[in-house]
């Protein structure tokens, strides 16, 4: 006598009861050996990323400007590289100069234990003295912005650079050079912004993407409105902003922009209801762009108006309109 499942009761299974336990078997088995799989651990390969800074030349060529350079590598003379390529073309968007020569490259260079030798190319001596000041000091403060450049030593004609005086320059360490120290806190980066300009025949708004720098000190917000008021040149685009215009304050609170513009930005208005539209939503589609904003507050002299010039109601939240914008035009600027 058999226990449990009879023999007799195995003889008289079905081909198809058969098959069903034997399924029942072998899924039992898979997720019994699943069970035991050892887990995998997740590994995160985090991205290099420097952030470096170029110091450029402003217009009136009177003090360097720090702009940051973002490298993606931690190869010492990739870094060098981007550094020298910044320096030796500008950033024209920003109005920052180049002061390095253009054959000022990374095979005029000898890298050492933490130290540069910089051989400058020959008609370096043709140079202004002041922008031979500024393309040294550029140099210098530079390259021991990369953490393992420590200090830098210039050569001419495969000489040590000397001063009037007969005495060997150098080396130079970040500490030896001091640039002026308000544009030192003012680190410039490079973002771009969505604005809208009203076209000539005041029908559309056109999407106009701008590249600019913002300083570390500076609002985002109260650059738009800046940029605003120039409109980009040969696009038939113009700013219905008066130039009398100030932006008093400007916060954002809880997705909110709050905009506090003096007396001008109303009184000195060309008028007219398409004329108000096209403003309002110029500055309300810009400021809406950034992420951080949904709705836009207008005050004057900090209250609230009813009316802007007598035809649009004035003191309500704005919201994003892109009704108003061309769907065909877009501009890079």
């Amino acid at each position: 006598m058999m226990s449990g499942i009879e023999f007799e009761d195995i003889i008289q299974w079905t081909e198809g009861e058969l098959m069903r336990r034997v399924l029942v078997a072998v899924i039992l088995l898979v997720l019994i050996f699943a069970s035991c799989k050892p887990e995998v651990e997740e590994v995160t390969i985090e991205e290099n990323r420097e952030v470096l800074l170029a110091y450029l030349v402003n217009g009136e060529k009177d003090e360097l400007v720090a702009y940051e350079v973002e490298v993606h590598t931690n190869d010492l003379t990739n870094q060098i590289e981007h550094v020298l390529d910044v320096l030796s073309t500008g950033v024209i968007t920003q109005k920052l100069l180049p002061t390095i020569p253009k054959d000022l490259t990374i095979n005029q260079l000898e890298i050492s234990e933490g130290n540069i030798i910089v051989h400058m190319p020959n008609d370096i001596k043709d140079m202004e003295q002041i922008d031979f000041l500024l393309c040294r000091t550029s140099l210098i403060r530079s390259l021991t912005s990369i953490e393992a450049v420590v200090s830098i030593e210039f050569y001419v004609d495969g000489l040590p650079l000397k001063d009037s005086n007969g005495k060997v320059y150098g080396p130079f360490f970040k500490s030896d050079v001091i640039v002026n120290m308000e544009s030192e806190n003012e680190v410039v980066k490079s973002i771009h912004l969505n604005l809208y300009f009203p076209e000539q025949k005041g029908e559309f708004l056109i999407k106009v993407n701008r590249e600019v720098g913002i300083k570390s000190n500076e609002s985002i917000e109260e650059r738009i409105i800046k940029e605003l008021m120039l409109p980009p040149e040969g696009h038939n685009l113009m700013s219905l902003i008066p130039q009398e215009t100030v932006v008093k304050s400007i916060y954002v609170d809880q997705g909110i922009c709050y905009i506090d513009f003096n007396e001008a930005f109303r009184t000195e208005h060309i008028g007219g209801s398409t004329s108000e539209v096209m403003s309002i939503y110029a500055i309300v589609n810009s400021l809406t762009d950034l992420p951080n904003i949904n709705k836009v507050q207008f005050l004057i002299e900090g209250k609230k108006s009813e009316s802007f010039t007598g035809h649009l109601q004035f003191d309500i939240l704005f919201e994003q309109s892109l009704d108003l914008v061309s769907k065909e035009s877009k501009i890079k600027d």
